[in-house]
């Protein structure tokens, strides 16, 4: 959040498949070598850009998983155990 605040309508995260624009919002990305999973925990929205399009992910637990060489696939709601899997990893010990 706080380095968002430094400019947070141009707050950027490169990957090898995309490029996140991240608004407001609480961020979840896996990168593998071909594939890229990206939801929206809470928040505005996320822009995904790629070189086959964009997708916006403007709904808190909604996501996309992206791979090398494919269309860009339709946003969805992410079931509890992805959505677990990504909270568990960016949640600091209690």
């Amino acid at each position: 959040g706080g380095l968002a605040a430094l400019g947070p309508d141009r707050f950027k995260v490169r990957t090898p498949l995309a490029v996140l624009a991240v608004r407001g919002t609480e961020v979840w990305g896996n990168v593998a070598s071909t594939l890229l999973d990206v939801t929206m925990l809470s928040g505005t929205a996320v822009d995904v850009i790629t070189s086959g399009g964009v997708v916006t992910l403007a709904t808190p637990e909604s996501g996309v998983t992206l791979m090398e060489g494919q269309p860009v696939p339709p946003v969805k709601q992410w079931g509890a155990p992805k959505l677990a899997y990504a909270r568990a990893a960016v949640a600091f010990p209690e």
